[in-house]
């Protein structure tokens, strides 16, 4: 729009407004977007301190000296508990406290049910046993009922099945031991006679104390049973208390001592199941007895007095004084007025807002291209504010360790996406800002800058993605486990502390490659080239690069003679070196549209002559709109494309436009061959390396046409090939200063030089001169 707005101007026709009325908004919507973003930046951060906290003592680290002066406590204050003690107490309580169970059955009622079980058990017991006794009556009154011999099989297979009926199994010695003892009475009375012990020792148990658990899965000593009806509770040691097993196993004892002709194993299964609990458990009484108990314990163990020496400078930090020492500080953090905490938070806030503010300074005034676009601002302020905020998390959660949050990843992005430098600053800013939300911890922020230092100089050099995933993650783990492992030789920290930091040091490792997807979330969400896409678009295999190998061989080698220039030069001055050699490759590939109408291609004669100039031109010119529009195609990121369209800014056709004069016929009036009708479209360099493209592009054609003889008239050349867009305002717009035009004049002498440097004649050439 620019160079449109120029050629008007010089045509003398009126300027339009509306395309600088549409700058101007956008300008004035990247203005509100970007302070936006600023906003939301702080809040999150500013958010991510712990404001809940006040940390009353400085850093020490357990087993190692007090390098503080003699603490001495100012108030009376109870020594806490550890997490282990407290665990062990309660763990001990709830093996004391006894379960409860209610005792609300009525008592006859159970008798009364246990009657009727056992008057069932002896009536089939009675049945069995004369089945056993009068086989051959029974087989008789089979026979007389129907005359069937058949019916023998069946007739026996009753007796087996009443047998099996039984809710107890008897092997057939026992039945016989039982039949025994019983004798030729048969009858249920006479049954009853002769197992009224176990009966009278079945009711006699019934009227203890039988639980509804088995005693083994009770852990407690004794239980509770409380009778609901009696309004009664006792508590009984569980050698005293049943279940149903064991209270079965007494039963049988009892009835045994009249019964010695029956074994233990035959009584056991004749009283299995018949006794019932009198007792059930309450779970919830229990719970409420249990929660009862343990809201007793106490939390501490003695106490501190006032102006009592804590610990003194040079004192071994043990266990038991740093359970002094924390019990110190939840003491005085108790009595913190809301006056002293918002105090500290105000001046942790004054340092996370001037450590950031210097990142946000830096961006101002050396990286205005960062900070004036918000859509490279953006990622900064991202990446920055996701990682404080993990921070924050890892903070309030007691089973997520600081150690775990892969903090390297926004150097890491940063530098791919921008430069080393920048990376190294907000390392710096984030480990800062971190340490803070850690309780200032000296460790967790040395630990940061190390893994994060190493991660920025793994990708510094990086050529290929593919890289990455093997590298960096394993130079960020080095750095954690080299200031870690540094602390904990130094430290004498026990293994087992060292120890527990592998895991979490592996995981942070593993989460590193997270950097990936959002590196691909910025480029793709925010159009930012970085110099590893630049690095995988300057391979010559590219389709484009082949198409214009292919088809215009002239063009692809004067395109990586532009791009050899352009990479050096920009090298020179600190510009990005990788930008101007990728727009070097690509800026021509618009010839690939005409390719003989361009001289470096023509092997045939020019088709030039055949063509009146204004024709010539158009030719000429479209080849930048073409070379846009196929990078378009192809994708070829904005920068690439802003060089392809800037290459020749509004620069006069010459050759073309003094054709025109000479070919023009006297009839045409004087004035009628514009000068603007023969200038490129433009518009206009805006950044170094589209500067520097297009000297270099006018000084490798210029040069290789006219081949100068020495040194000094290459060096003349190139003068004068750059005073030519300078005095013709085509690097008005153009941030390049006159000693970095100065330096790119050198080094594209330098280039040149090497290039066009004298050889020796061999006999031939001088044969041929001679000729």
């Amino acid at each position: 729009m620019a160079s449109l707005t120029t050629s008007q101007d010089k045509k003398g026709q009126k300027t339009p407004l509306a395309p600088q009325v549409d700058a101007q908004k956008h300008s004035q919507t990247d203005a509100v977007l970007k302070w936006a973003g600023l906003v939301a930046f702080a809040v999150i951060v500013l958010a991510s301190l712990p404001g809940n906290t006040f940390r009353i003592l400085p850093e020490y680290n357990l087993l190692e000296p007090w390098r503080h002066d003699d603490l001495t406590a100012d108030v009376t204050f109870p020594i806490l508990k550890s997490a282990q003690e407290i665990e062990a107490e309660e763990s001990l309580t709830r093996r004391q406290t006894p379960p409860v169970f209610i005792q609300n059955v009525d008592s006859e009622l159970l008798q009364d049910e246990l009657e009727g079980r056992w008057m069932e058990r002896i009536t089939a017991i009675g049945r069995v046993l004369e089945q056993r006794a009068n086989p051959e009556d029974n087989l008789s009154a089979a026979q007389a009922q129907d005359g069937d011999q058949s019916q023998v099989g069946d007739q026996s297979q009753t007796a087996e099945q009443a047998q099996a009926a039984l809710p107890f199994d008897l092997n057939e010695s026992q039945w016989t031991e039982l039949q025994q003892t019983v004798g030729n009475q048969t009858t249920l009375a006479a049954l009853q006679r002769t197992l009224a012990p176990l009966e009278r020792a079945l009711t006699q148990t019934q009227t203890t104390i039988i639980l509804d658990r088995e005693l083994p899965q009770i852990e407690t000593l004794e239980v509770m049973v409380r009778n609901t009806s009696q309004r009664t509770e006792r508590t009984v040691n569980k050698s005293v208390a049943n279940d149903t097993q064991t209270a079965t196993i007494q039963a049988v004892s009892l009835a045994y001592e009249s019964l010695p002709t029956l074994p233990r194993a035959t009584l056991n299964a004749l009283a299995d199941e018949l006794l019932q609990p009198t007792a059930l458990y309450s779970e919830n009484e229990s719970q409420r007895r249990l929660d009862n108990a343990l809201s007793k314990l106490s939390k501490t163990k003695g106490a501190i007095a006032q102006g009592q020496i804590i610990i003194r400078r040079g004192d071994i930090v043990t266990e038991e004084r740093a359970a002094h020492l924390e019990s110190y500080v939840a003491a005085r953090s108790a009595e913190v007025t809301q006056i002293e905490r918002w105090t500290r938070m105000a001046g942790e806030m004054i340092l996370v807002i001037g450590i950031n503010l210097i990142l946000m300074v830096y961006l101002w005034l050396y990286r205005p291209d960062i900070f004036g676009q918000w859509r490279t601002l953006y990622p900064v302020l991202i990446v920055l504010a996701l990682m404080t905020a993990i921070t924050r998390v890892s903070y309030s959660v007691d089973s997520f360790q600081a150690e775990m949050v892969p903090l390297a990843i926004a150097p890491i992005v940063l530098t791919i996406l921008f430069d080393q430098r920048l990376g190294m600053l907000a390392m710096l800013t984030l480990a800062s800002t971190t340490a803070l939300i850690q309780d200032s911890s000296y460790e967790f922020y040395l630990a940061t800058m190390m893994a994060g230092s190493a991660g920025v100089f793994s990708v510094k050099q990086i050529q290929k993605r593919t890289h990455f995933f093997f590298t960096t993650p394993a130079a960020v783990l080095g750095g954690y486990v080299l200031v870690y492992g540094g602390l904990a030789i130094s430290q004498l920290q026990p293994l087992d502390v060292a120890a527990g930091r592998v895991i979490p040091l592996l995981i942070n490792a593993a989460l590193i490659l997270f950097a990936w997807p959002l590196l691909l979330l910025f480029e793709k969400g925010f159009s930012i080239t970085t110099d590893l896409a630049l690095q995988e678009l300057s391979d010559t295999n590219h389709p484009l690069m082949k198409k214009l190998m292919n088809e215009a061989p002239g063009t692809f080698h004067h395109s990586l003679q532009v791009s050899n220039l352009a990479e050096n030069a920009a090298n020179a001055i600190g510009a990005n070196g990788m930008l101007c050699r990728v727009g070097g490759y690509f800026h021509d590939i618009g010839k690939t549209d005409r390719p003989q109408f361009f001289v470096e291609n023509q092997t045939d004669g020019n088709r030039h002559d055949v063509l009146n100039p204004i024709m010539s031109q158009k030719i000429i010119r479209e080849h930048v709109s073409k070379g846009v529009e196929m990078g378009r195609e192809v994708g070829l990121p904005a920068p690439i494309l802003d060089i392809i369209q800037t290459h020749h800014g509004t620069s006069l056709i010459r050759f073309f436009f003094d054709k025109a004069q000479k070919t023009t016929d006297r009839e045409k009036e004087l004035g009628a061959i514009e000068e603007e009708d023969y200038r490129y479209d433009g518009p206009l360099p805006t950044t170094k390396e589209q500067g520097i493209l297009m000297l270099a592009d006018g000084v490798e054609a210029a040069s290789r046409a006219v081949k100068p003889a020495d040194e000094k008239k290459l060096d003349a050349l190139i003068g004068q090939l750059i005073e030519i867009p300078l005095e013709d305002g085509q690097l008005d717009q153009c941030p390049l200063t006159i000693p970095e035009i100065n330096a790119v004049r050198e080094s594209f002498f330098k280039t040149l030089k090497g290039v066009y440097h004298q050889r020796i004649e061999y006999p031939e050439d001088k044969e041929q001169t001679t000729a």
